[in-house]
């Protein structure tokens, strides 16, 4: 077997590839240095509700540190139309300061 020979073109990609692990690990290890409490609003249908999306959404902000405060309206069926129409989303949307 012939061992292939490491051109410049390798070395700089691979130092790119190191450079840009090095800084992804910055963000996720040093990026959420102070826990952070969001206001989530969930608004769909059965496809939102599907799986518990804000219990699930709430483990991976919780793994980081994040406090979750979520609240959901989520008929099956609804249209982005039904939803403006509906006084339930209405009014969930006027009473809360959301973040998302």
């Amino acid at each position: 077997m012939k061992k292939e020979k490491c051109t410049k073109g390798d070395f700089i990609n691979r130092k790119s590839y190191q450079f840009l692990c090095f800084i992804l690990s910055l963000f996720f290890f040093c990026g959420n240095l102070q826990a952070r409490k969001l206001r989530v609003l969930f608004i769909g249908n059965s496809y939102t509700a599907t799986n518990n999306l804000p219990q699930l959404l709430g483990l991976v902000a919780s793994s980081q540190g994040d406090t979750l405060i979520s609240d959901i309206n989520t008929p099956g069926g609804f249209t982005f139309k039904s939803h403006f129409e509906n006084a339930t989303t209405r009014s969930k949307i006027a009473a809360g300061n959301w973040d998302f």
